[in-house]
């Protein structure tokens, strides 16, 4: 219940924002807003009222990956998570791999929760962007295919909590890298930077 009201609070703020930016939007005078700007907005507005604190379901038999399953069941603080698949926009993968390269730089740790074929395709992706000391766990296409988010076919970030649930979920997109460095900077109280919480 308390999720519930959560979720309907933060939802409400994020509406209430965004329709001030449309609104001042409409108006003659230029905000420095565009409509690509504000179509990213929505989008991530309406992701997070459909999947806000919404369980990983490592229990349904849909992973198949063992090692995946120990890591969410000895998580002990929230981590960054980035979903990417082969099915994804794969200029989309090659920036946000770029992006999570820059925040490991930065201290902050991001585990990548892919989908290919093959192994060895995520590796030669890995090296080739710089990121093969990056985490990464490899599962079957369909593990969370009861999240709204995955129907969109987009690399996406979220944040996995020890009680297993997601929150805070970003479908960046690569023509308005502003927000996504904006997203960034709302999430990192959340994780140690090099082993030290900040808040």
């Amino acid at each position: 219940m308390k999720f519930l009201w959560v979720n309907i609070v933060v939802s409400s703020v994020m509406l209430v924002i965004i329709g001030t930016l449309f609104y001042k939007h409409q108006q003659p005078v230029t905000s420095g807003i565009d409509e690509m700007e504000i179509y990213v907005m929505q989008t991530n507005v309406e992701i997070n009222e459909n999947n806000q604190w919404q369980e990983i379901p490592i229990k349904n038999g849909k992973f198949r990956n063992d090692s995946l399953e120990i890591f969410v069941t000895n998580l002990k603080m929230p981590v960054l998570m980035l979903r990417i698949k082969e099915t994804s926009c794969q200029t989309c993968v090659f920036n946000e791999l770029s992006q999570i390269k820059e925040l490991k730089k930065k201290g902050i740790e991001c585990v990548l929760l892919t989908t290919y074929a093959s192994l060895g395709m995520v590796k030669k992706i890995l090296r080739m962007k710089g990121c093969s000391d990056v985490r990464f766990f490899n599962a079957s296409y369909d593990c969370l295919y009861d999240w709204y988010v995955e129907q969109l076919e987009m690399p996406y970030y979220f944040v996995l909590h020890p009680d297993k649930k997601a929150s805070d979920f970003f479908v960046p997109d690569k023509s308005q890298p502003q927000l996504t460095e904006s997203y960034f900077k709302s999430i990192t109280r959340l994780f140690p930077v090099n082993g030290i919480v900040i808040n």
